[in-house]
């Protein structure tokens, strides 16, 4: 959901006009740009996450960021605060916690079962493909990949 907010909200796309006059769900993009809001550490999908009753597929980006921020912000050991001890260094336990908390939520979210129903058209079209690239040789892969661009350039 995120991928596609940002997508959508982008400055390319956001300035176009005269598609957006002609798009009837603008306004339903504007409900969900308040959830992929990062301000107040994304409170309003933080909100949609807890009041979630089934399973859901977080959006993971906001929890690295959190991990990201504390690995920068508290040192991994902070000196000693026994004066016998010789110049030593301790772990920084309350850095740990904070990453627990992080995991914790992420985790939580798992306990949930997903309810998906097979397809069987679908599981077929998916499985024949991955069936059809597994022969594929890694160079073949990257011929077609330099003609692709090739032709994008074109």
């Amino acid at each position: 959901m995120h991928a596609i907010i940002n997508a959508l909200s982008s400055h390319v796309i956001s300035h176009l006009d005269q598609t957006w006059a002609h798009a009837t769900q603008a306004a339903v993009l504007d409900n969900l740009l308040t959830f992929s809001n990062p301000a107040n550490r994304f409170v309003n999908y933080r909100a949609a996450i807890r009041a979630c009753q089934g399973s859901c597929v977080p959006y993971i980006g906001m929890w690295l960021t959190e991990i990201a921020q504390i690995n920068g912000r508290h040192p991994d050991v902070v000196p000693s605060s026994n004066r016998g001890l010789a110049t030593s260094n301790l772990i920084n336990f309350s850095k740990r916690v904070k990453w627990f908390n992080i995991l914790e939520q992420m985790l939580g979210l798992q306990n949930k079962p997903y309810m998906f129903v097979d397809v069987p058209h679908t599981m077929g079209y998916i499985e024949g493909n991955l069936v059809n690239a597994m022969g594929l040789s890694p160079e073949f892969l990257q011929a077609k990949s330099r003609e692709i661009v090739q032709q994008e350039m074109v």
